[in-house]
């Protein structure tokens, strides 16, 4: 494959970079997946390894962008999920360039990755997050792993016992680092504005949701929990959500071949049309 390394999509942050991988045949234009790194919003990095399991596109035909963005030692939300806008925004206006297809651009991400994900897929057809005098790129389809999706629920669930709060106690440390204040202070509109369930709507796009059963970062409540919103809305039928048995975050099981193709088709179904 043919890998362009560190184009700058922004010059606020050293961090405002991406790594684009791009088949070794010229057969293009082709689509485009983005992938976004998990870390707690605190850490991760565009090539530590995790995009290494979204390579598989690559070698199908799909042109794979693996982006950095700023962290929380740097801004709060939503300064990182602007970032992973203005990425995708640097990628659609460089189409021809790289010999990319703008209406077939689909997002990918793992645990806050899939987070951004999902905020970029529910809010596509809003102006919402979008970058003021910028053709904002459109986006087809999701897939998010292991990725909260409402934090208002996330709340409830934190503080609906002593047990829960032990239990999910490095969640909430995450959340309240991430928003730069304490759950207990924030209202229950702030929390909805910042989920993605907030955003479902007839014009969703197709999405699947990945969660382990077993995890104690994300519950895999967050994932029904999404899936009944679209069901109350008529648009279940655009959401996938699968459950992997004893599954826990980050966990190996996300990364087994089977799992690889299963997301290719997955993306293969709503980009390759």
């Amino acid at each position: 494959m043919r890998v362009f390394k560190d184009l700058e999509y922004d010059n606020q942050s050293e961090l405002q970079k991406l790594d684009l991988y791009l088949p070794s045949i010229n057969k293009g234009p082709y689509p485009l997946v983005v992938f976004i790194h998990g870390g707690a919003w605190q850490f991760g990095d565009k090539a530590e390894g995790a995009e290494k399991d979204w390579l598989n596109l690559v070698n199908n035909g799909y042109a794979l962008a693996s982006i950095n963005y700023r962290l929380n030692d740097e801004v709060k939300h939503p300064e990182g999920l602007i970032d992973c806008r203005k990425a995708l925004n640097f990628l659609a206006k460089n189409a021809d360039k790289y010999n990319i297809d703008t209406e077939r651009i689909g997002v990918a991400g793992t645990s806050a990755g899939g987070y951004y994900a999902l905020m970029l897929a529910t809010t596509n057809d809003l102006p919402i997050y979008k970058i003021e005098g910028e053709d904002n790129a459109d986006i087809k389809c999701c897939v998010a792993l292991y990725s909260p999706t409402d934090f208002n629920e996330g709340k409830k669930l934190a503080y609906g016992s002593l047990l829960n709060r032990i239990k999910y106690g490095i969640s909430i440390a995450i959340t309240e680092k991430y928003f730069g204040k304490a759950l207990k202070d924030m209202s229950g509109k702030e929390l909805m504005e910042a989920s993605p369930v907030n955003y479902i709507s007839k014009t969703l796009l197709p999405i699947l949701l990945q969660q382990g059963d077993n995890d104690f970062i994300i519950p895999s409540q967050q994932a029904d929990n999404f899936l009944e919103k679209a069901e109350e809305i008529g648009v279940d039928d655009k959401v996938i959500v699968e459950i992997l048995n004893g599954a826990q975050h980050v966990d190996p099981m996300f990364s087994t071949i089977d799992n690889q193709n299963r997301i290719r088709r997955f993306f293969d179904q709503n980009l390759k049309k």
